[in-house]
């Protein structure tokens, strides 16, 4: 395969409160959740071979387990779409992460904390990257560009932001 489909996103904070909202606070989390459900839905409905998702889909490791685990359901209806996630520093993956479990979905790959390759072969791809273990690095390089392999499709997945130094 020389071409693959990729749907991509970032930072939609599920479970955020918008308190400035008022009265349509909640309202507004379920809106959330259903966007993320709607972005699943496309996958399918455009045959998207894969979804990377750059953190924060949600809005941080303490939300209603309700959202957790309506996302989980979401990503496990979708059995032929490999779904690739990096945390971020909203929803850092640590015990405290609500994808810290075991009954995660056979088509859900979460990075760790470390620097991790995970291979395709149908798609003839590779997917660099690694999650935030904290809101911070804490100290820890920034990642490596990792030299792509020839003939196969290289993506780097991170969370972040750019700085000065």
């Amino acid at each position: 395969m020389d071409t693959v489909k990729i749907l991509h996103c970032a930072d939609v904070h599920i479970g955020a409160e918008e308190s400035f909202l008022g009265e349509k606070s909640y309202s507004r989390r379920r809106e959330t959740l259903l966007t993320f459900e709607k972005i699943v839905d496309l996958c399918q409905e455009n045959r998207v071979d894969i979804l990377l998702i750059a953190g924060d889909l949600f809005h941080s490791n303490n939300i209603p387990k309700s959202f957790a685990d309506d996302v989980i359901s979401k990503i496990g209806s979708a059995k032929d779409l490999p779904v690739v996630y990096a945390a971020g520093n909203h929803d850092p993956y640590n015990p405290t992460s609500l994808f810290w479990r075991d009954n995660l979905p056979e088509n859900l790959y979460v990075l760790g904390g470390e620097e991790t390759c995970l291979s395709f072969p149908k798609l003839n791809l590779r997917v660099y990257g690694r999650s935030f273990e904290s809101a911070f690095l804490n100290g820890k390089a920034r990642p490596s560009l990792i030299p792509p392999e020839d003939g196969v499709i290289n993506i780097s997945l991170l969370h972040g932001e750019t700085a000065g130094d």
